[in-house]
C-alpha cells in the first residue's frame, strides 16, 4: 500500500479547486442520481460537488494570491491487498475484478476504503506535530474513491506500444506494389513479415492493444483526497512538501521533529492498514502507480528502512554534531587558523572576476587598494 502526497497535475493549486474536483467526478457522468457515489470527508458519506468546492476554496484565510491552496493524496493499494480485504471484510475469496461483486457488496467495499481513509487523514494530521492538529477533524478535506484506472500516456507499456506502432508505420510506407516485378514482390513479403512480427511485440490486455484510456484490467480502487492548506479554524498553515529543518519541539512532553515527514508518513499508513486488516506485506509486490513526483522521487532520507522513532533520535545527534562543526570551524576561522585557505579562496575568485568581467574587475580593485592606503594615511595621522 503506497500513500503518495503530490501536487495537482490539472491546473494548479494556487486558485479554485474547482477543476480537479470536477475531474474527479468523472465516474459519476451518465449516472441517475440515485447512483451516483458522492464525495464524502471526515463526518459525512455523502458530500456534494458544490459543498466540496466551496469547502476548499472558502478556507483561505491568511493565504496569498501565489500561496498554495490545497494539496492531494492518493491512496493506491496492489491487487493482493485489495484481495485482501475483500476476504477479511465481505468474506469472499478469489475476487479479481470490482465488477464479480454485488451491489451491495461493492458498497461494503467502497464504505470500507472511506473507513481506512479517515484514518489515513487521522495519521496526516499528527504527522505535522502541531499543538491543535490531532485529528483529521481538524483538517478541511474531500475525497473520493474510484474504481477504475486508465493507462495514461506517460506509461511504460503504452510509450513502448507507441513505438512499435511508429515503427510498423514507417514500414508499411516500405511497401511496394507486388506487380512491379519479382524482386520488389519477395521485398514486400519480407517488409510484411517484419511487420507482423512487430505486431505480436505489442503490449496487451486480452486481446486489446494497451494505449492510453484502455481501462485497467484487475481490482482499481483508490482514493483521491483533496486537503486545504489551513486548518479548519483556519490559524495554521499545513503544508506536507515543509521539509524538516532538523529542528526539534516540545509536543506532549516529548521532543518531535518539526516539519512534514513524508517518509514517515508512507511508512505509518502501510503499517496501519496490515494492522487494521491483519494484512502481511510481500517484498515483491508492485504496486498500481509510479511516482513521477519530484518530492516522490527525491532521495529518502530513511532509505534503510530505519524504525521512524530510531531515525528520529538519529537525525536529532546528527544535528547536534553538524552544529558543533561549523561553530568549531567558525571559531577557527576567526583565530587566524584558516588564514592561508581563505587567502586562496580570495585570490580564485579575483581570477574567475577577471575572465567574466575584467574592467569592473579592475577598477574594482582599484579602489579597494586605494581605500585601504587612506585607512593607513588617516591611522598614521
Amino acid at each position: 500500500m503506497v500513500t503518495k502526497v503530490h501536487q495537482p497535475q490539472l491546473g494548479d493549486n494556487k486558485g479554485s479547486v474547482g477543476k480537479l474536483a470536477e475531474y474527479l467526478d468523472k465516474e459519476n457522468e451518465g449516472k441517475e442520481a440515485q447512483d451516483k457515489d458522492l464525495f464524502f470527508n471526515h463526518s459525512a458519506d455523502q458530500v456534494d460537488k458544490r459543498q466540496a468546492i466551496d469547502a476548499i476554496d472558502q478556507n483561505k484565510k491568511n493565504l496569498g494570491r501565489n500561496d498554495a491552496k490545497f494539496y492531494i493524496l492518493t491512496i493506491n493499494k496492489t491487487q493482493d491487498e485489495l484481495k485482501n480485504l475483500i476476504a477479511k471484510k465481505i468474506g469472499r475469496e478469489g475476487v479479481n475484478d470490482f465488477s464479480e461483486l454485488t451491489k451491495k457488496e461493492q458498497m461494503m467495499l467502497v464504505d470500507e476504503l472511506k473507513s481506512y481513509s479517515r484514518d489515513v487523514m487521522d495519521i496526516y494530521a499528527k504527522n505535522f506535530n502541531r499543538a491543535n492538529i490531532n485529528s483529521g477533524a481538524d483538517l478541511v478535506y474531500f475525497a473520493k474513491v474510484e474504481t477504475i484506472r486508465e493507462y495514461k500516456h506517460d506509461e511504460k507499456l503504452v510509450k513502448e506500444n507507441k513505438e512499435i506502432t511508429a515503427k510498423i508505420s514507417a514500414l508499411q510506407h516500405q511497401i511496394c506494389d507486388e506487380k512491379s516485378g519479382s524482386n520488389d514482390a519477395e521485398k514486400c513479403k519480407d517488409i510484411e513479415q517484419r511487420i507482423k512480427d512487430m505486431q505480436a511485440t505489442y503490449h496487451r490486455q486480452g486481446e486489446a492493444i494497451i494505449k492510453t484510456g484502455l481501462k485497467k484490467g484487475g481490482l482499481q480502487l483508490h482514493v483521491h483526497v483533496v486537503v486545504s492548506r489551513n486548518d479548519k479554524n483556519q490559524k495554521i498553515k499545513l503544508s506536507p512538501f515543509s521539509k524538516s529543518r532538523g529542528g526539534f519541539q516540545k509536543l506532549n512532553g516529548k521532543d518531535v521533529m518539526q516539519g512534514f515527514n513524508r517518509d514517515v508518513f508512507r511508512q505509518s499508513t502501510a503499517n496501519h492498514f496490515n494492522e487494521k486488516y491483519q494484512y502481511k506485506s510481500k517484498t515483491n509486490e508492485k504496486h498500481p502507480y509510479k511516482s513521477n513526483d519530484k518530492y516522490e522521487n527525491r532521495k529518502s532520507q530513511n532509505t534503510l528502512g530505519v524504525n521512524p522513532v530510531v531515525f528520529i533520535g538519529a537525525n536529532k545527534v546528527a544535528v547536534k554534531v553538524k552544529r558543533k562543526v561549523i561553530n568549531k570551524i567558525k571559531k577557527e576561522a576567526l583565530q587566524g587558523h584558516f588564514s592561508e585557505e581563505l587567502s586562496a579562496v580570495r585570490n580564485a575568485k579575483n581570477v574567475i572576476s577577471l575572465i567574466k568581467s575584467p574592467q569592473r574587475t579592475l577598477i574594482n580593485m582599484a579602489k579597494n587598494k586605494l581605500l585601504g592606503i587612506l585607512k593607513g594615511s588617516i591611522l598614521e595621522i
